[in-house]
């Protein structure tokens, strides 16, 4: 279970350093509440299983669920789950990516996330 903010780390594959996006998904569930930070580029897998970059642990949750695409342009896309991944209110055919917006509701089982700006990172730290 994800109850607390954590920072995602993948490899940037344009300067081969770890660094920070202006973009946050916010993770909420029955049992769930999290901010995860995101890098500039890279695949996050979003799933249940211990091998997710982004691992929420609620039974609605398949173990790979669907796969966060990070870049000059973000998208997601469903890995074939039994229950599917819906944004906004269409649900994604699975193996299909669809293109996030800020502020996009993304629901995975009975979990509810939102792709954010990071706005408040930056003044937050440094509190």
């Amino acid at each position: 279970m994800i109850s607390e903010s954590k920072e995602v780390n993948v490899q940037s594959a344009a300067t081969g350093q770890d660094k920070l996006a202006g973009y946050c998904l916010l993770i909420t569930g029955e049992h769930v509440f999290s901010t995860q930070w995101l890098p500039d580029n890279g695949d996050l897998v979003i799933g249940s299983s211990a091998d997710c970059q982004i691992q929420i642990e609620d039974p609605s949750v398949a173990s790979r669920h669907a796969v966060l695409h990070l870049g000059p342009s973000t998208a997601i896309e469903d890995l074939g789950s039994a229950v599917g991944t819906v944004v906004g209110e269409a649900k994604i055919a699975p193996q299909k990516s669809v293109a996030l917006t800020p502020g996009e509701l993304i629901t995975i089982g009975s979990v509810m996330l939102i792709f954010q700006k990071q706005g408040v990172r930056a003044a937050a730290d440094s509190l």
